[in-house]
């Protein structure tokens, strides 16, 4: 369900969230919704963007909720199709040799292998952030060259270029750089000691480039990603202002969307302690009480909503 079609590549891989819907259900249902461009299409569990960016790609306005930071802020870059794809790609050659020459002056390479960690003092996270790290999701080396790199975006920040950079940071951070798999559950798999950061990185943000030279032809289509409540949809909404609802609402289970974006969200500075971690969790839609947080109701509170008491009920019928 989650494969990529070659041709649907362009935006949609610039970052994708392990339990995403292909683009080609979105191309689906605008088709049997008979939906012309003059439509409006609404996500209210946008994720990172997935209706948002095919609807784009056809033409048709869509808005998007998403309570996540980080995969708010992935929908939100991945359908800004305005940046000047030389300007991205010379911007980010400057990233990358400044970063270099700091790993350089550490004595380090970024090629896995060359290089040792014995006697160097690895850069690291503060002890509030590596808290809400998955134990053992990166190791101190790829983790060094991962801050060395975020050093150098910090440092060359530029407008209307820096988020496609960070974005394509995010892309490479879980496997590429770390030792995460998903299956789909987020856990850690086999660890690497030493991983490239600048050059897997330098060819996501070559690869956003080479897309942009296309889809910067069709920046025109409106597009909003809002920062909110799904279940508070109707305040950010404007009335009979939606003329379909493509979706892939919250699996009713366990799962903590948090953890699956978790490395990225820390290392992006979009949760920096477990107070910012307990407040965007507050912010989901949470299906089972093990994703409670400390200061939560102890009952989910659905006494003044018919339909989900009725769901409720019928899940839990024998």
């Amino acid at each position: 369900m989650n494969s990529l079609l070659e041709c649907d590549a362009p935006a949609h891989d610039w970052y994708r969230f392990v339990l995403s819907f292909p683009p080609h259900l979105v191309r689906d249902y605008a088709g049997r919704f008979e939906l012309g461009q003059d439509a409006v299409v609404l996500d209210p569990f946008c994720g990172t963007g997935t209706t948002l960016v095919e609807a784009k790609k056809l033409g048709i306005a869509s808005i998007g909720v998403e309570a996540m930071p980080m995969s708010k802020f992935a929908a939100e870059v991945k359908t800004d199709w305005s940046p000047d794809s030389d300007a991205l790609a010379g911007h980010a050659d400057l990233v990358a040799e400044k970063a270099s020459s700091t790993l350089a002056a550490d004595q380090l390479s970024d090629e896995p292998g060359t290089s040792t960690a014995e006697g160097l003092r690895l850069r690291g996270l503060d002890a509030d952030a590596a808290k809400l790290l998955i134990k053992h999701s990166i190791s101190p080396l790829p983790l060094h060259k991962a801050l060395v790199l975020r050093e150098a975006l910090r440092g060359e920040h530029a407008a209307g270029i820096s988020d496609h950079e960070r974005l394509a940071f995010a892309r490479v951070l879980p496997t590429e750089v770390g030792n995460l798999r998903f299956g789909p559950e987020v856990g850690v798999g086999s660890t690497r000691d030493d991983a490239a950061v600048v050059a897997p990185w330098l060819d996501r943000v070559r690869s956003m480039v080479d897309d942009l030279r296309v889809l910067g032809e069709r920046d025109g289509t409106a597009v909003s990603v809002v920062a909110g409540d799904a279940r508070a949809v109707a305040s950010c909404v404007p009335a009979e202002s939606v003329d379909a609802v493509i979706t892939s609402p919250p699996y009713p289970n366990e799962k903590d969307y948090s953890r699956t974006v978790r490395l990225e969200s820390v290392l992006l500075g979009h949760l920096t302690d477990r107070a910012s971690l307990r407040n965007t969790k507050r912010e989901l839609l949470r299906s089972n009480t093990a994703l409670r947080v400390c200061g939560d109701c102890p009952v989910f509170c659905v006494s003044g909503c018919g339909g989900v008491r009725r769901m409720w009920s019928a899940i839990r019928s024998p």
